[in-house]
């Protein structure tokens, strides 16, 4: 009787228990409950089938469009507010940046970088350093790092006098060279010095494995499957092998030169002073990839946008020749920057914002920023032209980060007055500032200071 009474509910249950799947599995890539509206999803999938998720920001220019500069995507399982107003961007990052600065779980993120990656962590090992960030990144620290600029700015010009096809060579030199300098205290003095595409192959690499792996943490439940079962973990951990290299090689010549006495002050020699005297929390690889993070960031942001300032000034003649009309004085380099800055909208057609962590975007990553007297004074001083009139404007490198691939362009001094001066201003620098190996004679006494502060 008991089993006949058991039979006949067997069907209900496997009923109720069919329709609860569905009901779950139905939820799958649906939109949830309280978020900003957004595009129709797709079962499963959400919105994954609709965006290429290489080159994003195409996708995303036009629903803002349509669903406003805050609106919602599903990438599989997992929702994502895009945020593509630059108020909205100040106050909801900012004015409520204590409700925005948590990161949700970035399991492939850190898979390609051993487990550490505060800009995409939560509680002390976010806070620990986003604190060292801060210290020599906000507004006030990043004048410090103007003699730095000054300096690789006048080496750019005369490289580009010296072999101006080579320009996108010059530029990532001067990038690497400025962050290199803040971060280990040795200058970069030629493009061909390996690690400048070393920096940059490290940057490009994590960017683009991150998008291609992306996928198993918009559906979570596939981190349950072995990763031997996706060949994207297994490039995962050798880009995480190849960056641990990396970042060590670097952290340990700063301890080396320490040693000898040869090292002058850096955001490394800071951290490795921190270390000494107990940095909680922090450990001494952890302090190793706080400093490459600032290096690979620097070193990319600004020549990613000083390549796509290139771009702009040969898509737009008549912009170029209406900013060299003059003496561009430097009281007028923030205008020249917005100008440019517009330029560079127009021709990507596309509004590319590169936000630093969380709440940094209020007063930090400004060394980019400053980019713009290399603009300003290569602009007053050279002429840029295409030498293809095949467009280039959205041949994009893939990945987060917005830069062009390599095109042609072909750079020349206005005048040999311009030449002149560029030979003399350099060489008068090599005297000056520069030893026999043309490394900083002495560091600058506002950033030894700026230094010493934030290793204590």
């Amino acid at each position: 009787m008991d089993s006949l009474y058991i039979y006949g509910y067997a069907p209900v249950v496997l009923l109720v228990a069919v329709g609860y799947l569905a009901t779950i599995l139905l939820r799958i890539g649906a939109r949830p409950k309280g978020l900003p509206p957004g595009p129709a999803t797709e079962l499963i999938w959400g919105n994954l089938k609709q965006v290429d998720m290489l080159f994003p920001q195409y996708q995303y220019t036009k629903w803002a469009k349509t669903y406003g500069r805050v609106y919602t995507v599903m990438l599989g399982d997992t929702a994502h507010v895009v945020v593509s107003g630059l108020q909205e961007v100040r106050d909801i990052f900012i004015k409520q940046g204590a409700n925005s600065q948590a990161r949700p779980p970035s399991r492939f993120q850190l898979l390609m970088r051993d487990g550490y990656f505060p800009g995409l962590m939560n509680g002390e090992k976010w806070r620990h350093a986003r604190k060292m960030w801060q210290t020599v990144l906000n507004g006030s620290a990043a004048k410090q790092y103007l003699p730095y600029q000054e300096l690789e700015t006048r080496q750019l010009l005369f490289d580009l006098l010296q072999a101006p096809n080579e320009w996108r060579d010059h530029i990532e030199r001067y990038s690497n060279s400025v962050a290199m300098t803040m971060v280990n205290s040795r200058r970069i003095v030629s493009s061909a010095d390996a690690r400048v595409k070393e920096t940059i192959q490290d940057l490009y690499d994590l960017s683009e494995t991150g998008v291609r792996g992306a996928f198993l943490d918009s559906w979570p439940f596939l981190w349950k499957i072995p990763q031997w079962f996706f060949p994207v973990c297994k490039r995962a951990r050798e880009i995480a092998a190849k960056h641990r290299d990396l970042i060590w090689r670097n952290y340990s010549d700063v301890q080396d030169r320490t040693v000898k006495g040869a090292a002058l002050p850096s955001f490394n020699h800071a951290i490795q002073e921190k270390l000494k005297q107990g940095w909680p929390g922090v450990s001494e690889i952890e302090g190793a990839e706080i400093g490459h993070h600032l290096l690979t960031g620097t070193t990319d942001t600004t020549a990613s946008s000083l390549i796509n300032w290139v771009a702009a000034m040969c898509l737009n003649p008549e912009a170029q020749k209406k900013a060299q009309e003059g003496n561009i004085s430097s009281a007028l380099y923030t205008v020249l920057q917005r100008t440019i800055t517009q330029i560079v909208q127009r021709s990507t057609g596309l509004l590319v914002l590169i936000v630093c962590p969380r709440t940094m975007t209020q007063r930090g990553c400004h060394t980019p920023d400053r980019s713009s007297k290399s603009k300003s004074r290569s602009l007053q001083k050279h002429d840029y032209l295409m030498t293809s009139r095949t467009s280039y404007k959205d041949d994009l490198r893939p990945g987060f980060i917005v830069c062009l691939n390599p095109f042609s362009a072909h750079i020349a001094p206005r005048s040999p007055k311009h030449a002149q001066l560029i030979r003399k201003t350099w060489m008068e620098e090599l005297e000056v500032s520069l030893d026999q190996n043309q490394q900083w004679k002495a560091t600058p006494e506002g950033i030894a200071r700026l230094i010493d502060r934030a290793g204590k």
